[in-house]
């Protein structure tokens, strides 16, 4: 059986930004606008006890991010001497117009996010 593989590429721009706060108020306040996805509370859960735990891990309503479904969505937040940085790679030229459109959208609404879980 023969196996065919193909190759794309694909822009992306690395975003990343100087924070001073705290990294457990910052990274506490990320989580309480984001959510936080849990994998290990979804093992052994009936359907309907999985819908209800993944309920409790979603964030605020802030605008829907609609990241497309190959692409991981990951904010990254790390010290560095007295600030946080934080950061995360938006895509870029992605393989229709509409959907790099959607991406540019999405990209704009996860930095003013993390503007708002950075303010003191």
């Amino acid at each position: 059986m023969a196996t065919k593989s193909s190759a794309s590429e694909v822009k992306v721009q690395h975003r990343s930004f100087s924070i001073e706060r705290g990294y457990e108020e910052f990274t506490g306040q990320l989580e309480q606008i984001l959510g936080r996805f849990v994998a290990s509370k979804l093992k052994g859960l009936t359907p309907d006890a999985a819908k209800e735990a993944l309920k409790s891990m979603e964030g605020e309503p802030c605008g829907t991010l609609r990241p497309a479904a190959s692409a991981r969505l990951r904010v990254r937040a790390w010290s560095h001497g007295r600030r946080i940085r934080s950061a995360f790679d938006a895509l870029r030229s992605i393989r229709t117009s509409e959907v790099t459109a959607v991406g540019v959208e999405d990209d704009d609404k996860l930095e003013r996010i993390i503007a708002r879980a950075a303010m003191t």
